[in-house]
């Protein structure tokens, strides 16, 4: 099973690539948050489902009536997700009435489950796993949004959040990268800071466009393995080889594990020389952009770059 994890199962993990302008701020620890446990996603109410993930995990199930195992899958998600009483919230996509949510998410076999954090999409599943493996995979998906402080509580009541207004040119950037179009999203971003160059959502929405177009560089074929080998060779790369510890950072990056990333990183800027060093810093400040200049991981990887510097 594709689920949810530490691994390199399933597609790239960008749950720490979250856009800072598409939702709220996280939510303190059990805070309340208005909505229902388990919701009908429909293009009407798709922005209102992105701006509770940015408090509240949510996992998208994609079905047809006609798709074999999709009443199974629902089954077993309602009752699982209503079990965590507001931890988590379960949204249903009828893919044969609501086609353009279901190709904003690129999903090509049914039934399908996705998760949402902080706006972004993580690909979990296909078919009906057995239920442990759901349930492990949920457990996965709440470890991981507790580290990026996404731990409200909905309180089941039929109120959604309010969506923010984003910008047009936001709008238009986030909806590519749902849909993997990279140059669109470039385009978008770079006009929105053509017109406001101190646009700080911008500015990282680009270093995460940069960071995927290296992912697709270095793993083509979008392989799983493909990663694994990036992260092995670089591994067993002496401290010289930057190149190598280069493209394993951003892998680690793009998989969820910036602490990993940024560890690597320091670790090499320590070991090399001068013009080395400086590689690696302008690699790290802009994986920082990524995942967010108020991201903890972020904020002490700063502080031990600036030791290791000055």
């Amino acid at each position: 099973m594709n689920s949810f994890s530490g691994s390199l199962a399933g597609a790239i993990d960008l749950s720490g690539l979250q856009n800072k302008g598409a939702a709220p701020k996280a939510s303190a620890a059990g805070q309340k948050i208005p909505g229902e446990w388990i919701v009908e996603v429909t293009q009407s109410n798709l922005s209102a489902v992105l701006s509770t993930s940015a408090q509240v995990p949510v996992v998208l199930a994609f079905h047809t009536a006609q798709a074999s195992n999709s009443e199974k899958l629902l089954t077993l998600l309602r009752r699982l997700i209503s079990d965590y009483a507001g931890r988590l919230q379960l949204g249903i996509v009828d893919c044969e009435k609501e086609r353009e949510v279901a190709a904003a998410f690129g999903v090509e076999a049914l039934p399908a489950a996705a998760a949402l954090l902080q706006g972004q999409p993580i690909p979990l599943f296909t078919g009906a796993p057995e239920e442990a493996d759901i349930a492990l995979t949920l457990e996965k998906l709440l470890e991981a949004a507790a580290n990026y402080g996404i731990t409200g509580i909905l309180d089941g009541e039929n109120a959604a959040p309010v969506a923010p207004e984003i910008p047009p040119l936001h709008q238009e950037g986030q909806a590519a990268l749902a849909a993997n179009d990279l140059p669109a999203a470039r385009r978008a971003y770079h006009a929105a800071l053509k017109e406001n160059p101190r646009d700080a959502v911008a500015k990282s929405a680009l270093a995460q466009v940069d960071l995927l177009e290296r992912i697709q560089a270095l793993n083509p074929l979008g392989e799983p393995s493909g990663l694994q080998q990036i992260l092995e060779k670089a591994n067993a790369a002496p401290a010289a080889d930057i190149n190598s510890h280069l493209a394993a950072a951003d892998v680690e990056v793009a998989i969820g594990r910036p602490e990993a990333a940024f560890a690597r990183l320091l670790d090499r800027i320590a070991d090399n020389a001068a013009e080395s060093r400086e590689e690696l810093r302008k690699r790290l400040l802009e994986l920082f952009m990524v995942v967010g200049s108020e991201d903890p991981t972020v904020k002490q990887a700063r502080r031990e770059l600036t030791n290791l510097l000055f």
